[in-house]
């Protein structure tokens, strides 16, 4: 922990700086996540689970190949529906970086007959699993004097 001179506390809560970039290695964006927080995996859970319920306003909209629509109400449902993943992204990872990951792209926008939005889920999870992989290793030995050991 560290203090400076406006009395303002600085906790090292195990958040990670992970950059975002396309197969060229052209950076998207930047986000962050605590691999640590043991909530993060039933919320990412959520997220798909609700995924389906979030994408279903969509059945109304008739979209072009970029994700983009037609008609005015079309595309503020779009918008709506692109908000509420954001937000929902967001929740997973208790940050305010997913709107970053779609400042440059539409999240309906498809590619190879996928949602842009829907890489992005499939990779946060990777992320997600990585980073608790990660933090697990490294707690092991610690929890081991707090924890009852499994027979084998």
């Amino acid at each position: 922990m560290a203090i400076n001179d406006k009395n303002v506390f600085v906790i090292d809560d195990g958040t990670k700086e992970i950059s975002i970039n396309n197969k060229f290695g052209e950076e998207i964006c930047k986000i962050h996540i605590r691999g640590g927080d043991i909530g993060i995996l039933g919320r990412y859970n959520e997220l798909l689970t609700d995924f389906d319920k979030l994408v279903e306003p969509l059945s109304t909209v008739t979209l072009k190949d970029d994700g983009t629509s037609s008609f005015e109400e079309d595309w503020a449902i779009v918008k709506k529906v692109e908000s509420e993943l954001i937000d929902r992204i967001n929740k997973v990872f208790d940050t305010k970086d997913a709107g970053n990951l779609f400042t440059t792209r539409n999240a309906f926008s498809t590619i190879n007959g996928e949602f842009y939005v829907e890489k992005v889920i499939e990779m946060l999870g990777n992320i997600v699993a990585q980073e608790m992989q990660t933090e697990s290793q490294k707690s092991q030995k610690r929890l081991s004097k707090y924890t009852k050991d499994v027979e084998k």
